[in-house]
């Protein structure tokens, strides 16, 4: 796909950290990998290492490459300190981090993760990362819910659903944005 729109052929490094990202996002996941590594190549300044970065971190999570995502999110947190940025990398760094714990079965650290995401993501429109995070974060208080023994007078199932419906309400209007793009589809699924 990415070849057929003349990435392959397209010098620079931000058709090359794009295509990695559509590679990884169709779950060509070697293809990926090989778009990424081209595109290091490329990387002139810090906000270039950044940007690559939070487009394949994710890669390294869904690979099981804890320790090269590991690195990948330290890098980050550390690029993201030093420099301004723009809140566009938030999303991509929370979801990695969220779903870097819930493989290691921290639900805690996930939902720790989503909640920071999602501060800094409601003062932009990325409903893509918003959602993503919203299901990270249901899945992340299923996971507690499993996880965590019950002292008397709590019901684990009933505190997920306590978490998930938090959620859920810091998201609602992001279905309701996302309704209106795609016809009604969301809508429907309520």
């Amino acid at each position: 796909a990415c070849e057929q729109m003349g990435s392959a052929h397209t010098g620079g490094l931000g058709p090359r950290i794009h295509a990695a990202w559509a590679e990884f996002e169709l779950g060509r996941w070697n293809e990926a990998a090989d778009w990424a590594q081209g595109a290091l190549q490329d990387l002139a300044s810090p906000n270039d290492e950044l940007y690559l970065l939070t487009r394949v971190v994710g890669l390294a999570v869904a690979r099981g490459d804890w320790v090269e995502a590991d690195g990948q999110l330290r890098r980050i947190a550390e690029l993201i300190a030093r420099y301004p940025v723009e809140l566009q990398y938030t999303g991509p760094y929370a979801a990695a981090s969220a779903e870097l714990a819930l493989w290691r079965r921290d639900p805690r650290a996930a939902l720790d993760a989503v909640d920071a995401g999602m501060l800094r993501l409601e003062q932009t429109d990325d409903l893509l990362f918003r959602l993503r995070l919203l299901r990270l974060g249901t899945r992340a208080s299923a996971d507690l819910a499993e996880m965590t023994p019950a002292p008397k007078g709590r019901i684990p199932d009933q505190e997920a659903v306590r978490i998930a419906g938090a959620l859920h309400r810091r998201v609602s209007g992001v279905f309701d944005a996302m309704s209106a793009m795609d016809g009604g589809f969301l809508v429907a699924m309520r």
